[in-house]
This record gives C-alpha cells, sequence and structure tokens, in this order.
C-alpha cells in the first residue's frame, strides 16, 4: 500500500488483471511469504557482487527497503525506475500515474541521494508497438511471442479509444533496456523533484532539464530513444524466452 494515500489503480488502461486478453497458464512458482523489502534486502546481502534496481511500478518497496534496511544502500549502483513525466501527464493533466501513485515514496528514494536513472512516459512513448513490430512477434513460432502480440492488440485499443494513439508505447521493457544497454538511450542530468502538496499537480515530477532553479542535479532523464534497436533487442530477448521454454 502506499505510504500515506489511498490505494490508485491503473485499471483503465489494463484491465483488472493488468495482463488481460490472452489465457494465461497458472504460476510456475509459489508465493513467497517475505515482503517485497524483506526479499530486496535478502537478496542485496546474500551476494557480493553490487546490484542496480530496475523498478517498474510505484515506489512503494523501494522507500520501504530504505526505512527498514537502510545499510542495504551501499549494495544498490543505482535505481532506474520507469515513470514521471518531462512535461505533461497521462494519469492526471500533470501528472504520469507511477508517480501521482506514491509520491512519498518517490521522494523517499530521491532523498536518499541513490544515483538515479529516470524512464519517463515520454521515452517509453517513442516505442511504439507499430504493425510492422506486431508482425514481427506473429511470425516466431513460440506461445510467449504470440501472447505478447495478443497484448499489443489488446494495449492498442486501450491507447486508441484513451489518448488517440495509432500504436501502443511497450514501456516497461525502455526501463530494463536502460540497465542492458544503456546506449539505445540519450541521458540528460537534471534536478528531480516530486510535488507532494499541489491540489492539481500532486505527483507531477519536477525535472530542471534548463536549470532554471540552479539546483544541483540529483538525476538523469531519459530523453532520446532509439526505437529501431531498442525493438532488436526486445524481440531478440522474446525469442530467445520462447526458444528456451519449448
Amino acid at each position: 500500500m502506499p505510504l500515506k494515500q489511498s490505494l490508485e489503480l491503473g485499471n483503465y488502461v489494463q484491465r483488472a488483471s493488468a495482463l488481460d486478453r490472452p489465457e494465461m497458464p497458472e504460476p510456475g512458482m509459489e508465493v513467497s511469504e517475505l515482503t517485497a523489502g524483506e526479499l530486496m534486502h535478502r537478496v542485496l546481502e546474500e551476494g557480493d557482487a553490487l546490484i542496480a534496481l530496475v523498478i517498474t511500478g510505484p515506489m512503494i518497496n523501494m522507500a520501504q527497503l530504505l526505512r527498514d534496511y537502510i545499510n542495504s544502500l551501499a549494495k544498490i549502483t543505482e535505481v532506474i525506475f520507469m515513470g514521471g513525466s518531462i512535461d505533461r501527464g497521462n494519469h492526471t493533466p500533470s501528472a504520469e500515474f507511477v508517480t501521482f501513485a506514491d509520491p512519498e515514496a518517490l521522494n523517499e528514494v530521491i532523498k536518499s541521494d541513490v544515483p538515479l536513472r529516470m524512464v519517463s512516459h515520454n521515452l517509453n512513448h517513442r516505442a511504439l508497438a507499430v504493425p510492422s513490430i506486431v508482425e514481427r512477434m506473429q511470425a516466431m513460432k513460440h506461445v510467449i511471442e504470440k501472447t505478447c502480440a495478443e497484448w499489443m492488440g489488446f494495449f492498442g485499443s486501450s491507447y486508441r479509444s484513451l489518448w488517440s494513439f495509432d500504436a501502443p508505447p511497450v514501456h516497461d521493457p525502455c526501463s530494463l533496456v536502460a540497465l542492458v544497454d544503456h546506449t539505445l538511450i540519450q541521458w540528460q542530468k537534471t534536478f528531480l523533484a516530486v510535488e507532494l502538496d499541489g491540489k492539481w499537480s500532486r505527483g507531477e515530477t519536477i525535472v530542471d532539464l534548463h536549470n532554471r532553479l540552479e539546483l544541483p542535479s540529483n538525476a538523469s532523464a531519459a530523453m532520446k530513444l532509439d526505437s529501431a534497436r531498442y525493438w532488436d533487442l526486445v524481440l531478440d530477448s522474446i525469442e530467445h524466452l520462447g526458444r528456451a521454454r519449448s
């Protein structure tokens, strides 16, 4: 649950399950008895290597990790997070959904001084699953690829009706790509904050690209995506996963 506010849902886009439309098999693993913060702490403490974290939802679990296990911060090289905006929002006119869902959690992570890279919805909107991309998915031979193609049709109808998109943006892989191959994205160092109190702007990310506030940079913002190379990497990964599970 969010640190302060009530739970906010984005199921007007992805429906109740967040993965509606294709038939999905039952999960192949059991639910852990650990909380997300406890599990993250265990993974960080059990290994010798430093770890980069990729967060593709609200910062609730990351903030809880910092509250309960602040010493874990020494094992984290950076946090790459999906969310925020460098101009307008999508959940409200000013706020993107992920940062609106728990701005207090994001604020705690920003204040922790952990190295941050923000992959905003502006960048994700350059990762469009246009018909030629969906056709490449459909041409693959495994169930996973065909399931992904079905999702694109489902998400495409949502984005078309809500925001008049001709093709759906594929958000989450952009944050993973930022970790796998950072050269696919152009970055800009910037001061980053999140609005906590505004009546109309709660959850808005303040991204000072032109240094108007004259405050030190505390994050890097994703600015441009090499979409052709992005899709090559994503589709190659999907095909590899499909072969491994066949």
